[in-house]
């Protein structure tokens, strides 16, 4: 039980009010004095000593030692006249305990323990007047954790990295809410007022790549067969007739064999002759085109080395061309690729640009788009050249 008590003795009064902690036993009797209104002035009594820490509290019958404390908090205290209005009187901040024992004193100055105000720990109250206030002094009145650096976000450049993040993505989507809308959906759900890129197909923004190429082959073999047939000289549409000769001769056998099988053996004696005639044939034409490459290569041996050289190379030279070609053609699909994606991220910060009212930001956007314009047109440039080698046969 507590009381508050005020001192009408100025030499004996360290604070203007403090609380007086009685036990048990005599702080319900003073509650009852003070209740009845019984003038306590002769019945109660305190008188300090020296050092205005220790005390004597009398009352009535009762004589108790007691000792004055620093409480850790600071309580106000008020007076009401009509328990409506309240007036504050002044600043608690000590109590006075009394006990029916008697309160040891430590002597000696080595022994004292002081603060950095050089106050007196002995006289430090650990508690506070409430329960919850039970060792307060440590537990409240701790350092508190100075952190220097405070890793507070940047809000531009946040926004700046989702931005190019935005741009680096192939598709994205954006939802527009209006904060103040009341009519908006309470669990967040809005209506989708996004858009997204599709894939644009590469036929879309090239044309058919297959058709030039395919064109370009006809025209080739309809020019080599044009060469073919212009090659084939005079001696050779002879030569043709003679087989178209022989061969009408051996139908004309093989029928007078079904009318008249008796003339078997002399048919096929002329079967015979007609067959070494077209062997003799072959032979003249071979030796033929043999002497005629002989005189313009110099001699039969050097003309067959450099036939198989040329087919050869020929055949290396088809082969190369072929790799060349898928080789260009892997080449082509890459290039289209890039250009398509360069697009893409073109288009979608050109987007981005029109909603953006921050200066800076939107400076660095537009310099990151002219960028992107200068690598889809050297890309462009790139593709074609390559295209036309591959019309032009590599």
């Amino acid at each position: 039980m507590a009381e508050e008590e005020e001192m009408s003795d100025d030499s004996y009064e360290p604070e203007l009010q403090f609380v007086l902690r009685l036990p048990p036993t005599q702080s319900e009797a003073l509650k009852e004095d003070l209740s009845s209104g019984v003038d306590i002035d002769e019945k109660f009594s305190i008188e300090f000593e020296e050092d205005l820490r220790n005390a004597t509290v009398k009352y009535d019958k009762w004589t108790l030692p007691a000792r004055l404390y620093d409480l850790p908090t600071i309580t106000e205290s008020s007076k009401t006249l009509d328990d409506k209005i309240f007036y504050k009187t002044g600043d608690i901040c000590q109590i006075m305990i009394a006990e029916e024992d008697d309160v040891t004193t430590e002597e000696g100055a080595s022994s004292v323990k002081k603060d950095k105000h050089k106050k007196d720990k002995r006289y430090f109250h650990p508690h506070g007047l409430a329960p919850p206030l039970k060792n307060v002094r440590k537990q409240r009145h701790r350092k508190t954790f100075k952190q220097k650096n405070f890793d507070i976000p940047d809000t531009e450049n946040e926004v700046r990295r989702l931005l190019e993040a935005d741009a680096d993505a192939y598709s994205f989507h954006y939802e527009i809410v209006d904060a103040g809308d009341e009519n908006a959906d309470p669990k967040g759900e809005l209506e989708d007022d996004s858009f997204s890129y599709e894939e644009t197909g590469l036929s879309d923004i090239f044309g058919d790549l297959n058709s030039s190429s395919d064109d370009t082959t006809d025209e080739v073999d309809n020019d080599n067969e044009d060469v073919r047939s212009s090659e084939e000289g005079p001696d050779d549409e002879a030569d043709g007739d003679f087989e178209n000769e022989y061969a009408q001769k051996l139908e004309s056998i093989f029928e007078d064999q079904q009318d008249n099988p008796e003339e078997e053996s002399k048919d096929k004696e002329e079967i015979v002759d007609i067959v070494e005639s077209l062997q003799h044939l072959n032979e003249d034409r071979a030796a033929e085109q043999v002497g005629q490459l002989g005189e313009n290569n110099g001699t039969d041996d050097s003309y067959l080395e450099s036939a198989i050289a040329t087919e050869n190379l020929d055949q290396l030279l088809k082969e190369q061309t072929t790799e060349d070609e898928i080789a260009l053609n892997e080449k082509l699909v890459e290039l289209e690729e890039t250009i398509s994606s360069l697009r893409a991220k073109r288009r979608a910060q050109e987007l981005e640009v029109e909603n953006i009212e921050n200066n800076v930001l939107k400076e660095k956007f537009e310099s990151s788009i002219e960028q992107l314009k200068k690598d889809e047109l050297e890309k462009r440039q790139e593709y074609d050249q390559i295209a036309n080698m591959l019309q032009q046969g590599v």
